[in-house]
Formats: structure tokens, sequence, C-alpha cells
């Protein structure tokens, strides 16, 4: 009898450990697999959390709400107030900054408007060093880009601007704000306009 029992709490512990497993924060196991997570966080207005990097799984680690400094920041980089669209993070004032560069990658286009805040501006270093970025499609809501808004994106080589050229020429710090870019042209609705690089 007390044997029995013995092997019964030794397999519902062994039970409990697996399934911790799953759901601790850090590596974990699941079918032998071991799973890895970002160290960055995703965010939404609410929560944050780190993300898998592994193939094997999609699920996620640590999910907490977000606690604010006096300056209203939450450590993982969301600010109190802004609205969050994917990997896409606006101001109040229609500044857009990444909610998350590890998923800025291959092509991207930026919405005219999140959460019914119009995209206006692309802020300071908003994408700098996202090397795996290799489109980005900017509305012609936006007015003003950034110093050194795209520097360092080594793997961009297509830049589409959904207004005219004449538009693209009257966007505020469009000439400083490509370093290091392969890209060589701008495409406009009607026809390119050169890069200008720094």
């Amino acid at each position: 009898m007390l044997k029995k029992g013995l092997q019964i709490v030794i397999v519902t512990l062994s039970l409990l450990v697996l399934c911790a497993c799953d759901i601790e924060i850090g590596p974990a196991r699941s079918s032998g697999e071991e799973h890895t997570y970002s160290y960055t966080m995703l965010y939404d207005e609410n929560y944050h959390w780190h993300f898998a990097t592994c193939e094997h799984t999609d699920q996620i680690s640590g999910k907490a709400q977000h606690e604010f400094d006096e300056k209203y920041r939450c450590d993982c980089g969301y600010i109190k107030g802004h609205k969050v669209s994917g990997i896409f993070d606006i101001s109040e004032s229609g500044e857009l900054n990444l909610a998350n560069r590890f998923l800025c990658t291959g092509e991207k286009v930026i919405p005219s408007s999140i959460g019914g805040t119009s995209v206006t501006g692309i802020n300071n270093s908003a994408f700098r060093g996202c090397d795996c970025l290799t489109s980005i499609t900017i509305p012609d809501s936006v007015t003003s880009i950034g110093y050194e808004a795209f520097d360092g994106c080594e793997g961009l080589i297509n830049i589409r601007f959904s207004g005219t050229k004449a538009q693209w020429w009257s966007v505020s710090g469009s000439f400083y704000c490509f370093k290091d870019v392969p890209a060589s042209v701008v495409h406009c609705s009607d026809g390119d306009v050169e890069l200008i690089h720094d």
C-alpha cells in the first residue's frame, strides 16, 4: 500500500515538472526540444512579453502588465498613452517608433494611421540598425523623418513613398536619415527621386 502511494506521488511530481517546463520563463522543453526566448520584449498597450526565437514553438514567456516610472515609461520601451499596432508604436502627436526591432524584417508598410492617430512623423533613429529590413513603404501623411531614422539599414533596397515627388521633397529631414542604405531612389506615386544618403 505504501509502495503504491509512493509511486503515485512520484508520477504526480513528474507530471508537474513536465508541465512547469512548458510555462517557465526562459528555455523550456516540449517534445524534447529546448525553447529560446527574446531578450527584448514585444508589447501592446497593456502587456509586454518575451517571444520565442526558436522555430518549433510560437509560445510566449513572462507576460506581464506594464509598470510605469515617473516619466510614464515601462522597462519594455512602451510609453503610457502611445498606441501600438503590430511592430509600430505611435505617440499622441503622430510620431512613429518601433515596438520591436527584432521583428522589423523583410517588407514593411507604415500605416497612415494607428488607432485613429495619423502618422505624421518618423522618430529619430526609429529604424536605425534594422539590417534585415529590405523594403519600406512610407505613407504620404508623413511630413517629417527624424535624424538617422533609417541609418544602418544595410538590407534596405526598396523605399516607396505613397505621395508625389513634390511631397517627398517637402518632407522635413528626408535628406539626413538614410546613411548606409543601399537603395538609390525613392519610388513615389508619380516617378522616382534620387535618394540622398547624408
